[in-house]
């Protein structure tokens, strides 16, 4: 991001493009690993 900021001589665009990329991955995997902790805890219960 810092390389890009110098090119474009600003902090903005490559900040926001920097967030928005990593919520693009980490909410989806987040979803993810929601999910899998709910199956694993309901597999743990007795019947």
């Amino acid at each position: 991001m810092t390389i890009t900021a110098v090119d474009v001589r600003g902090w903005l665009a490559p900040g926001a493009a920097c967030a928005l990329l990593y919520f693009a991955m980490s909410y989806p995997l987040g979803r993810v690993a929601r999910r899998l902790e709910r199956r694993l805890a309901g597999e743990g219960a007795p019947a």
